[in-house]
């Protein structure tokens, strides 16, 4: 079982999301914050995954981290969507 400072620094990274989506949603109105934290789920998820594999001194950290990091191209489509469809004049087609 994961110590007390090992779970506040997994709910920081958890509220992140939330964060985030209240920041994004802020400054676009075609997302909104729900959507935003819903979608970074999987990339916390691994991101606590590698962690885990850190802490525990595994030989599988860098695949994980690789894990987490290849969630990233999947949010910066939506991202790069909702601005395209905030800026039409701006992205043609």
């Amino acid at each position: 079982m994961p110590s007390w400072p090992f779970l506040r620094k997994q709910a920081d990274l958890d509220g992140y999301r939330a964060d985030f989506g209240a920041f994004l949603a802020s400054a676009n109105p075609n997302l909104t914050k729900d959507a935003v934290a819903q979608e970074l789920i999987p990339h916390v998820q691994s991101l606590f995954d590698a962690i885990d594999a850190a802490v525990a001194k595994s030989t599988d950290v860098y695949p994980k981290l690789m894990t987490a990091a290849s969630h990233m191209p999947m949010t910066a489509d939506i991202l790069a969507g909702a601005i395209a469809k905030q800026f039409p004049d701006k992205f043609p087609g």
